[in-house]
């Protein structure tokens, strides 16, 4: 694990490229093995942060109540093992990680060329793990190279809400799951100087399957068509006629339909430009005007939503008669999961009257949503 590193300014991060050698002792000697000799396993983790260290220290104040001090501070005041349950200023309180300036580790990154997508940051830190098979082979990394680019803008907020209530009660907004819904999402940019160069691509991710309705841009906002639209998984990648910038637009507005499948879900985002697609920053949820009132990007499930795992099962729409003949001879099973943390295995299976299983299928691990 690496130190903190400090590049210097604000950046965001795009792909991670590294290289690594296979080595097998010999003796007193380390030999490099040839392409395909000896097995190695190689990933590297990455997480970035606003300030200096990832770890927040705490004293207390006269009420007791936690307060943030530097890392210098929090060592002049004393120690745990001195101060026993005493909570009072002048002693130290709790080191935890600093999640409010510092982002998780990314998913592990096992071939070079991926993206970790991490927010931005001026500071990096790594985490770098390698493996191999024999007791004698040894991994060696040899070059790491993270791309990094200037800000595209301060910051990118983003909020979201039903379009049949832009002022959800208590900043809210609870959803039916298993129901398309039309949904508005406001994206602004907030530009401190011109240096900041905007973006001209917005995907937008969403808790499933998605539908792209309508674009607003401009100040006071106006009707417009984007260049083109791209369809993904869960959410589109929209191309946008004209770049937001420190000298154009600052925000806009699109409407879409999607679904929720889980508890809760978030509509996710990130801008770019055509020209460095791999150059990413992720939309934050914040508030971007006084039209929409959720100030966030999260949706939840309503108390009238679905309350077991499966529903709106749907098992064909006639006769099934698999006997080969080509006539009736297959059938299609719709079935919807609700509330499933991560993708879980699933089994179907048809029985006869008397509860013989006379036939099965494994369609393997699904996560929440509709399938088939």
């Amino acid at each position: 694990e690496s130190q903190v590193i400090d590049l210097g300014r604000e950046v965001n991060f795009g792909q991670m490229d590294f290289t690594v050698s296979k080595w097998r002792k010999e003796g007193e000697q380390l030999v490099a093995l040839a392409e395909g000799e000896g097995t190695v396993r190689a990933q590297v983790e990455i997480r970035t942060g606003r300030d200096d260290t990832p770890t927040a220290y705490f004293g207390f104040d006269d009420l007791g109540a936690n307060v943030e001090v530097s890392k210098r501070q929090w060592d002049r005041l004393i120690p745990l093992e001195s101060r026993g349950s005493t909570i009072a200023v002048g002693y130290r309180g709790p080191v935890v990680e600093d999640l409010e300036n510092w982002s998780f580790w990314s998913l592990p990154q096992t071939e070079s060329g991926q993206h970790p997508r991490m927010p931005w940051g001026r500071y990096m830190q790594l985490r770098v793990k390698l493996e191999t098979d024999g007791i004698w082979d040894f991994a060696r990394l040899d070059s790491l190279q993270i791309e990094t680019a200037p800000l595209l803008a301060d910051r990118i907020l983003g909020e979201v809400v039903l379009q049949e209530d832009l002022q959800p009660q208590g900043r809210r907004v609870e959803v039916t799951t298993g129901e398309m819904k039309q949904f508005v999402y406001e994206v602004g940019g907030e530009f401190s100087s011109d240096d900041r160069i905007g973006f001209d691509a917005l995907r937008v991710l969403t808790p499933a399957e998605a539908e792209f309705g309508w674009l607003q841009m401009g100040d006071p906002l106006v009707e417009g068509e984007p260049d083109s639209i791209v369809a993904e998984k869960n959410g589109f990648v929209l191309f946008l006629p004209r770049r937001l910038s420190p000298q154009g637009d600052h925000k806009l507005r699109i409407g879409l339909k999607t679904v929720l499948y889980s508890e809760a879900g978030e509509f996710g985002g990130e801008v770019y430009n055509r020209s460095e697609q791999t150059l990413l920053q992720k939309v934050e949820g914040g508030d971007v005007s006084e039209d929409l009132g959720s100030n966030q990007l999260r949706v939840i499930a309503s108390a009238l939503s679905q309350a077991g795992v499966l529903g709106d099962v749907v098992v064909g729409a006639g006769i099934f008669t698999p006997q080969g003949d080509g006539v009736n001879d297959q059938l299609s099973i719709n079935y919807t999961l609700f509330r499933v943390r991560q993708a879980s295995e699933v089994g179907v299976a048809i029985r006869a009257m008397d509860g013989r299983r006379v036939w099965q299928a494994q369609p393997g691990a699904k996560s929440a949503g509709r399938h088939r």
